[in-house]
């Protein structure tokens, strides 16, 4: 027996569910984002991480979209890779994207 059971689709659809799909979608975008650009900038991972504070192992894993990294971790990785950290936030009303100052 292998241990695994079946869900049901009640089981499947919460909100729980969905929130934590987004936050793997999430991680892989950003994890695709860094990739292309550490390979578009010709840099190797031992590079990057070294410009970055982190080790090349824990870059390795964020490429992979294994981690959601903090903000500061995120301000460090755009300076690594030449570009410009922002958060924004996009209201659902106006469909408007606020950013707050760059990082």
């Amino acid at each position: 027996m292998s241990g695994h059971r079946k869900w049901e689709r009640a089981e499947r659809d919460t909100e729980e569910v969905a929130q934590g799909y987004e936050e793997a979608r999430l991680a892989y975008e950003l994890a695709e984002w860094a990739r292309k650009r550490r390979k578009t900038l010709g840099l190797s991972q031992a590079a990057v991480a070294a410009r970055a504070g982190m080790t090349q192992p824990a870059l390795s894993v964020l490429e992979a979209g294994g981690t959601i990294p903090t903000i500061p971790l995120l301000r460090r990785l755009a300076r690594a890779l030449d570009a410009d950290f922002q958060v924004g936030f996009k209201t659902r009303e106006a469909g408007r994207v606020e950013l707050l100052d760059a990082c």
